[in-house]
């Protein structure tokens, strides 16, 4: 799909230009990769990603058992719906399958450049321009282009909590002999059969992988998973059976009945729009119904795990307050006498023993393999890039000063022009398709960049006052919600409670704020064809406005004169 970044060097050593650059090959880089070519026609942009491979989270997350959490049907961009998804939520393989088919049909080969990471960026004021910094892999050859446009497509969940930083006060970590390995960097090569495994985490990577491990194809000797916070767990969204009649009809239905798949995607997108509005609205009515739902799912827990681990998982925070795990057979995996959950922590390794321990208890266990299923370290956003903006601003440094990320919409910041967020920031929500926000923030973006595309901007930037007006609201609004005052602590927050990673509304009013930007909180910076253009809109709005007038007045005095008519004759 790549080639060697030698493009971005003309034959006389001059750096190359590009109208728009793409930080990124996951799904919002691609979702936007495509929708550049199909509603701005620009087919000379670049994008650049670091892996060896497209698909972001998707190619990266190969570990057993990984799936979508979300009915599938909503995980595929509107523009490129699929509708043949072999289950209600498919695997992580499938799901990098269709990003790859979608690159396929837009023909972004040409355009993506694998193998190439962004270093720095810094905003030439002179040229009104980009200049970015990259280096390829593995080879850590680097290079230079100029890019009009830069849109950051790089995900929040990149940088693994590595086991430096999970493992750093675990006595006798050097003599451990086994393999420590991440689940965002899984070895398929692994071989556990017959080994003794454990798990660090219960979140939702964890629940989906320790079934895996038990099954005949990893063929784990034992498996023991340390708790540190018991999660809400959700059943499957239907049962076995009706997902087995899901799989059967449902290709049949959606490409043999015509507007059948919309109607089902719509349905299910307004079914789990609601669940903003039940339960994480502030509010009493939510939080009566945040008690109802935490009842039904202690009540599920029950039924499903052995009676032994009732009390610890338990959680003591309020429903909502994390994201929800799935339970797709990590509970009845809790059954198989392989399997050990427990609240320990683990004090020191030996070559092929691990200690575990608090205060009153210390167990030796053998051990092979430590498996990290511990999530993502989210405060080092876009790290460790260098984005210099207007006046040298280091966009981290103004974060910092800020309180945390932060973004206009989720898209723009001030003092950086021509950059946008495809994922950035409270972009996403936690209780639907992350798809939403990726597409609102690219159709966002597009409305922006359209003028300058066109050649009647050289510039786009947001003001200050309304960045830091929206940031208010987002944060203000975030103190009123679940995820700051249920209790817990989550990545969705860091410790002063600071939500730099959720939209915090209904995603509906997001894809109603990206249909319709705010032009007032924008300072453009035409070319004179632009200055044209907008002198041409502005003559069009008067002569439309007057028009209306005269026509109102008409209609008005026509009305009138029917009414004194009418009375006189009367």
């Amino acid at each position: 799909m790549s080639r060697e970044s030698d493009h971005a060097f003309k034959a006389d050593g001059e750096i190359a230009s590009y109208p728009i650059l793409i930080i990124g090959a996951g799904i919002s880089g691609i979702a936007a990769g495509c929708q550049v070519k199909r509603t701005l026609g620009v087919k000379d942009f670049v994008i650049f990603e670091k892996n060896n491979d497209i698909g972001g989270t998707w190619f990266t997350h190969r570990y057993p058992g990984v799936a979508c959490d979300v009915p599938a049907i909503l995980y595929s961009f509107s523009f490129a719906p699929n509708y043949n998804w072999s289950t209600l939520r498919p695997s992580g393989r499938e799901i990098w399958k269709y990003l790859a088919d979608v690159c396929e049909q837009y023909h972004l080969s040409d355009n993506i450049h694998l193998n190439t990471e962004v270093t720095e960026l810094h905003w030439d004021e002179e040229t009104l321009e980009w200049e970015v910094k990259f280096q390829r892999h593995p080879s850590l050859r680097k290079g230079t282009i100029r890019a009009k446009i830069v849109l950051t497509a790089v995900g929040k969940l990149v940088n693994p909590k590595t086991s430096e930083d999970i493992l750093q006060d675990v006595h006798g970590v050097e003599t451990f002999q086994g393999n420590v390995i991440h689940t965002s960097q899984w070895n398929e090569s692994l071989d556990i059969r017959k080994k003794n495994v454990l798990v660090l985490g219960t979140g939702c990577s964890a629940a989906q992988i320790v079934p895996q491990l038990l099954g005949t194809d990893l063929g784990a000797d034992s498996v023991t998973q340390l708790m540190r916070s018991p999660p809400w767990v959700v059943p499957n969204h239907l049962s076995k059976k009706h997902i087995g009649w899901w799989e059967r009809f449902m290709p049949s239905l959606t490409r043999n009945i015509p507007g059948f798949a919309q109607l089902v995607r719509a349905t299910i997108f307004v079914i789990t729009e609601t669940n903003y509005f039940r339960f994480i609205r502030p509010g009493v009515n939510a939080r009566i119904r945040r008690a109802q739902k935490a009842k039904a799912l202690l009540s599920h827990m029950k039924r499903e795990v052995p009676s032994q681990y009732h009390q610890i998982l338990t959680p003591h925070y309020e429903m909502g307050c994390k994201r929800l795990v799935h339970d797709d057979g990590w509970f009845h995996c809790l059954h198989d006498s392989r399997v050990e959950l427990s609240t320990l922590s683990l004090k020191s390794l030996g070559p092929k023993v691990g200690v575990l321990g608090d205060e009153d208890e210390q167990i030796t266990i053998p051990l092979d393999a430590i498996i990290l299923a511990t999530g993502y370290d989210t405060s080092t956003l876009l790290q460790p890039m260098r984005i210099i903006g207007r006046n040298r601003i280091d966009l981290h440094e103004l974060w910092k000063r800020r309180g945390g990320p932060q973004a206009y919409m989720g898209v723009a910041l001030d003092n950086f022009p021509n950059f946008f967020f495809l994922f950035g920031p409270n972009s996403s929500s936690g209780h639907t398709s992350v798809l939403v926000g990726i597409e609102n923030a690219v159709n966002y973006t597009l409305r922006v960049i359209g003028p300058i595309v066109k050649g009647w901007a050289e510039a786009y930037e947001v003001k200050e006052a309304a960045c830091t007006n929206w940031t208010d609201i987002v944060q203000q609004s975030s103190r009123e919600r679940i995820w700051v005052n249920g209790g817990c602590g989550s990545w969705w927050v860091d410790e002063t409670k600071w939500n730099g990673m959720v939209y915090p509304f209904s995603m509906l009013y997001a894809t109603y704020a990206a249909t319709f930007p705010i032009w007032d909180d924008w300072v453009p910076t035409y070319t004179p064809e632009g200055v044209l253009q907008r002198n041409k809109r502005s003559s069009t709005t008067l002569v439309t406005s007057v028009s209306l007038a005269i026509l109102m007045m008409c209609l008005y005095h026509v009305s009138w004169h029917e009414m004194t008519t009418v009375g006189l004759k009367a």
